[in-house]
């Protein structure tokens, strides 16, 4: 299969050590498929390797004087797409890039493909699964789906369905955090077609999660937009 008609969409901040095996699962495992890294300025050389990429249909949004955070990341690096469809993923080989074969099928028959965790391989402290819990609640009560996750960082979407919801509602949305699909789920039309993957949510094996307290109550924010 050739996959000239998706890019996949990857923020990043210092995932130096993560980016290159990333890049090449993607350029390696999807011929034709189409990158585009949004750096939010990183210091640890991310951006030089992702232009080692240049060659592989492989772009670089560096960011350095834009906004920072993975939402307003997204939003830009998605004004960038000129193919019909987009996936998000992170840089940190959390999101299995296996996956990514099955969600742009699915994505051939509907507007939006959420990857969401079956199980978690990572050894998580009692307070971060009773907090990942209660925000996945939260987020379902807010958006009246019962998506298994609708917090997921994973997701993949008809361009122009992302576009229109932005066009319209940007201005709503959490710019500095984290949680842009749930953002963009809370505007998209009722009759929009959601479908599911799941994966098994990988352990971070270099670096640690950049997620603070901040971006928490960013979130609980959101939930009153």
């Amino acid at each position: 299969m050739n996959y000239s008609d998706f890019t996949v969409v990857i923020p990043t901040l210092n995932e130096g050590r993560n980016i290159g095996r990333l890049l090449d699962a993607l350029t390696e495992g999807y011929p034709g498929i189409n990158v585009i890294v949004a750096d939010d300025g990183s210091s640890d050389g991310t951006q030089r390797i992702v232009k080692k990429y240049a060659l592989k249909k492989v772009k670089l949004l560096a960011r350095e004087k834009a906004v920072k955070g993975l939402t307003a990341s997204v939003i830009d690096a998605a004004r960038m797409v000129g193919t019909d469809y987009f996936i998000v993923m992170d840089g940190d080989m959390q999101h299995p890039p296996e996956k990514i074969a099955e969600v742009c099928r699915l994505l051939h028959s509907c507007d939006i493909v959420a990857a969401a965790r079956k199980r978690v391989l990572v050894r998580w402290a009692a307070h971060r699964r009773i907090v990942s819990r209660v925000a996945t609640g939260l987020a379902r009560l807010r958006l009246r789906r019962n998506l298994s996750d609708p917090l997921s960082g994973f997701f993949g979407v008809r361009t122009g369905v992302f576009r229109d919801v932005v066009s319209k509602y940007g201005r709503r949305f959490e710019p500095e955090g984290y949680k842009v699909f749930f953002d963009f789920l809370k505007y998209i039309p009722k009759d929009t077609s959601v479908s599911e993957v799941f994966y098994d949510f990988g352990v971070r094996e270099r670096d640690e999660s950049k997620i603070r307290l901040r971006h928490i109550l960013i979130f609980l924010r959101s939930l009153f937009k």
